[in-house]
């Protein structure tokens, strides 16, 4: 999916459950292509996004615009389709 979208999107994974060595298992079993991090130990991501769009479930997914405003959110896992659509519509946000 990720290579689908390059033009208009960048990924990042953002593990903030598992400790690195789990989390780089499931990258590798999944074949995971792009960049991942994690926030474990400090929440410091958990909190960039508190209030209105906090995580509250894992996964969660945010789709971002170009000025790096939250465009969406979807909690739980996200049908490709969909998230073709929700990048679509952030990249063509008016900055």
């Amino acid at each position: 999916m990720s290579e689908d979208v390059a033009d208009d999107a960048a990924f990042l994974g953002v593990n903030v459950r598992d400790q690195p060595t789990t989390a780089d298992a499931f990258t590798q079993r999944f074949d995971v292509t792009y960049p991942t991090a994690t926030d474990v130990n400090t929440g410091s991501v958990q909190l960039a996004f508190a209030g209105k769009t906090a995580p509250n479930a894992t996964p969660a997914t945010f789709v971002l615009d170009a000025k790096g405003r939250v465009s969406a959110r979807v909690l739980g896992s996200v049908d490709p389709s969909i998230l073709r659509a929700l990048v679509t519509t952030a990249a063509a946000t008016p900055e």
